[in-house]
């Protein structure tokens, strides 16, 4: 009967530190964008959410495209982050309705294919580049961000 008693006591000392499924809110996001270009060559977008930071994994076949991502639940997180598979990255744009921003004042890095950092202004051995967007384009209440990106300029 004592260890009953025990094993009582410690759950209801501890049952104030243990975090319920129901306390833990990852945003919910919502992605619209064209699956396939005009010359039928494939748009993905893959949107990985946690509680500290969203990733909007981009890959695109002909290298030009337009997203726009919405919060339907919860709040941003601290880090929001955009990785683009493309060979080149001549245009970049995101804009929240208000406030708009160029490649050109967004820090912008390059990784190989092994995930290192590299500093090269091509990708054509495979790679990625990565854009964390600054938390100004989430404040006010904003909703929803419309992403744009070039790899090379025709």
């Amino acid at each position: 009967m004592s260890k009953y008693i025990f094993f009582i006591i410690i759950f209801y000392l501890i049952s104030p530190f243990v975090i319920s499924a129901k306390e833990i809110k990852i945003p919910k996001i919502e992605v619209d964008y064209q699956k396939k270009d005009p010359h039928g060559q494939i748009n993905q977008i893959e949107v990985i959410s946690t509680q500290e930071e969203i990733l909007i994994d981009i890959s695109s076949e002909h290298g030009i495209g337009v997203s726009t991502i919405s919060l339907i639940e919860g709040d941003w997180p601290a880090r929001v982050t955009v990785r683009l598979h493309l060979a080149g990255l001549e245009g970049f744009s995101v804009t929240n309705g208000k406030i708009k921003m160029e490649k050109s004042h967004l820090l912008v890095n390059a990784y190989n294919k092994d995930g290192n950092i590299v500093n090269t202004r091509h990708l054509l051995d495979g790679g990625y580049y990565e854009i964390r967007l600054p938390s100004s384009l989430f404040e006010d209440g904003m909703r929803k961000i419309t992403i744009h990106w070039i790899d090379f300029y025709r």
